[in-house]
């Protein structure tokens, strides 16, 4: 039996949703090159290199889907698949024109090598972030993590050497080597429990002091870099510490990044230790991922001027002494997730007339763009006791920006309560130090 199909058969054996939903939840986005959607971004959004039609990216995720839930090979995969895709004419060589340059050149679309490494690639992703929901909640029992390669011929030497290295959960080393480190790594990762390490005498190690980082091309073709971290590894064999590097594009931990968004999503954070969940904020709260997709999210708004279609998104979180603090007030918001919807979004930046000074009333589309940093780091807090509202508040040079949010509300379209934000504006600072509010946090 290979591996690949020995994990998914493992895969089978955990939860179903924690394997399933991970697919279910992306959102479909066409690509032409594999370089567009990059490393955290793959965790939420399905796509395959060059598949410019929505009928084929739809084919290849719904047999993806059918694979996991049902527990297909790739070799069942692909018999349902390939006549699918050779109808439609995605399949063989192709010359297409480059939509930037206007070059001509041949392209690979579908193969059976291609067929492969989709069916591996996205298989073993979607086992590796179900197999790390399954140890996260069970990190005070099994704190331990062992890195377990697939000891054969097909294995790479730098993963070969990580084969049975043992970690803990926390460890930075998980957030850039928890598999899989690139296509077709077959990878795995054991918890231990403390008794396991002592009856069976194994060493934990620590990265500190032996993480290095360097800038490397995307691909051999790109003029574009990105940051590939490595590891030095100790080679009882000659007593060296040769530096392991991970793949360019694999420099995440999918599992994670997947189990974080998950969580602060669905207002689930409290499931897991305390000890985790100030850590996953700031994870999450500092991810330049969130605020790059944020910033497209309000530019794509912008473009549909004045007309709300019910889009709506997470503008940004709480961090975890916003969270506390609040509870210090007994006010427990349901998720530090806070919503926009593009509704709320024109009503905040609707041009009105200037107030007598001649200064705005309302922040402008690149000030909102702030929020994700706003929300997690404001100036101030403010509690409206009145309406249960809270207020975030960006001081400025002659007027502060107030961002005010409706905490728990239950909204249309939402199966469980969010966190909204009702309204936007710019106001003189001692309009908010007025009776109505109380200070909660910051300064004013």
């Amino acid at each position: 039996m290979s591996a690949t199909i020995a994990n998914l058969n493992f895969a089978l054996n955990l939860p179903p949703e924690k394997v399933s939903n991970y697919l279910a939840g992306k959102e479909n986005v066409l690509s032409s090159n594999w370089e567009d959607i990059w490393q955290e971004n793959n965790t939420k959004i399905f796509t395959v290199t060059r598949a410019m039609r929505m009928d084929i990216l739809e084919d290849i995720r719904g047999a993806l889907q059918a694979s996991i839930d049902e527990g297909k090979t790739f070799q069942q995969f692909q018999k349902e698949l390939k006549p699918k895709l050779k109808a439609k004419g995605w399949w063989g060589k192709q010359t297409i024109k480059d939509k930037e340059t206007g070059e001509e050149k041949e392209v690979q679309l579908g193969s059976p090598w291609r067929l492969k490494t989709i069916y591996q690639t996205n298989m073993q992703t979607a086992y590796m972030v179900g197999r790390y929901r399954e140890m996260i909640v069970n990190v005070e029992n099994r704190p331990f993590w062992m890195y377990d390669a697939i000891n054969d011929s097909h294995t790479r030497p730098s993963h070969a050497a990580l084969d049975d290295k043992i970690f803990r959960y926390d460890d930075p080393f998980w957030d850039t080597h928890y598999p899989p480190n690139g296509f077709k790594c077959r990878c795995s990762v054991r918890a231990l429990s403390q008794s396991n390490i002592d009856n069976r005498n194994l060493s934990v190690e620590s990265s500190e002091g032996r993480m290095l980082y360097k800038a490397v091309p995307k691909s051999k073709n790109s003029d574009e870099t990105t940051i590939s971290s490595g590891i030095k590894i100790y080679d009882k064999k000659t007593g060296n510490f040769p530096v392991v590097w991970n793949d360019p594009g694999w420099n995440y931990n999918p599992g994670k990044v997947s189990y974080q968004t998950d969580l602060w999503a669905s207002g689930k954070l409290k499931n897991v230790p305390e000890v985790l969940q100030e850590s996953y904020l700031k994870d999450m709260v500092n991810n330049p991922w969130h605020k790059k997709a944020f910033s497209n999210w309000v530019e794509k708004v912008s473009e549909e001027t004045y007309k709300a279609k019910g889009s709506a998104t997470i503008a940004g979180y709480m961090n975890f002494k916003t969270l506390k603090n609040l509870e210090s007030k007994n006010i427990v918001p349901q998720t530090p997730a806070i919503v926009i919807n593009d509704n709320r979004f024109w009503h905040g930046v609707r041009d009105v007339e200037p107030d007598a000074e001649g200064l705005p009333k309302k922040p402008g589309i690149d000030d909102v763009k702030e929020l994700p940093s706003i929300l997690s780091n404001p100036d101030a807090i403010l509690y409206e006791p009145k309406t249960n509202n809270i207020l975030f508040v960006a001081k400025g040079p002659i007027k502060d920006t107030k961002y005010v949010v409706h905490i728990n509300r239950q909204v249309k379209g939402f199966k469980d309560k969010i966190n909204l934000i009702k309204s936007m504006g710019m106001v003189y600072n001692h309009h908010l130090k007025g009776k109505e509010y109380d200070l909660i946090w910051g300064k004013l």
